[in-house]
């Protein structure tokens, strides 16, 4: 009501979660209809939509106007990367649903496209607008496609480099996700599971031969990772600034690039150490865990 006194032309857009649990009566009695139109939202795929057929009646005694909430970014998980396009468009396709369905008993003013970067403030970034472009376009094209087209492809995940501001941005990226997959295939993969994990460090038990091999892979992905580092933070800088650049590399990059270096660190001073012929602390684990005098 403050609001409302003050700025009386003022239109005041309300989240509508804060209103779902209050009954009818007790909203009537604050004259909340007077004040604000609610912003109605569910960012989930058509499967998982949860907006029931209750809460629209609810609203259509209560606010002459009201207004949707979807997502084309930001709501696939708090630390996801990519915004995968079908799974947005089909939040769309719901919300399309619902206006065929509802339009007849309320007035949607319309819709929000929101895009989350974080959960919170304290929240890592998640989807970078670069990135999610493509969604957005995608969910665009659903939202304003005519009835006579019915069978016009809206999904597309890239758009040409000229509409695609930040484009170079997106694909590195999409690069470092693929060699993220990459390392995290090494680190946790065959080669150093069998033949560099910490028992086998711990007791000096190792194959120079296999060490040598994981120098191999682990300088590989350093050099791929510096090279993409160096691309990376001043396309990064010129899409979300300094601070946010360094938020994201530290967070993402730079921990991959330590363990790899770990790695590498450690199998280069084993591949030049002679193999060992049994484990150092046999016969101590054997007296510890097995009593063996």
């Amino acid at each position: 009501m403050y609001l409302r006194q003050k700025k009386p032309d003022l239109t005041i857009l309300m989240w509508d979660d804060m209103l779902r649990n209050i009954g009818v009566d007790v909203l009537m009695k604050y004259e909340l209809c007077n004040v604000v139109q609610p912003v109605v939202w569910d960012y989930n795929v058509k499967e998982f939509f949860q907006i029931k057929d209750q809460l629209w009646e609810k609203y259509r005694q209560l606010f002459p106007k009201v207004w949707a909430g979807s997502a084309y970014k930001g709501a696939n998980g708090s630390c996801q990367i990519l915004s995968p396009v079908n799974r947005y468009v089909s939040n769309h396709e719901a919300w399309m649903q619902v206006f065929h369905k509802q339009s007849s008993k309320l007035d949607f003013t319309g819709i929000i496209l929101t895009g989350w970067s974080r959960y919170d403030h304290y929240a890592t970034l998640c989807e970078l607008l670069p990135v999610a472009l493509p969604s957005l376009a995608s969910c665009l094209r659903l939202l304003t496609k005519a009835e006579s087209t019915p069978n016009e492809c809206v999904v597309n995940e890239s758009l040409p480099r000229q509409q695609w501001p930040g484009v170079e941005a997106a694909r590195l990226v999409h690069s470092f996700l693929l060699l993220r997959e990459q390392a995290h295939s090494f680190i946790h993969g065959d080669l150093v599971t069998t033949w560099l994990n910490a028992w086998q460090i711990e007791n000096n038990y190792t194959n120079p031969i296999q060490a040598e091999n994981i120098v191999v892979v682990a300088k590989q992905l350093l050099s791929e990772f510096t090279s993409l580092q160096a691309e990376l933070i001043p396309n990064l800088n010129a899409v979300t600034g300094r601070r946010s650049t360094e938020e994201w590399v530290k967070t993402y990059v730079i921990p991959l690039i330590n363990k790899i270096s770990e790695l590498h660190k450690t199998a280069e001073a084993r591949s030049k150490a002679d193999a060992g012929v049994s484990p150092l602390n046999t016969l101590s684990l054997k007296n510890k865990y097995w009593n063996v005098q």
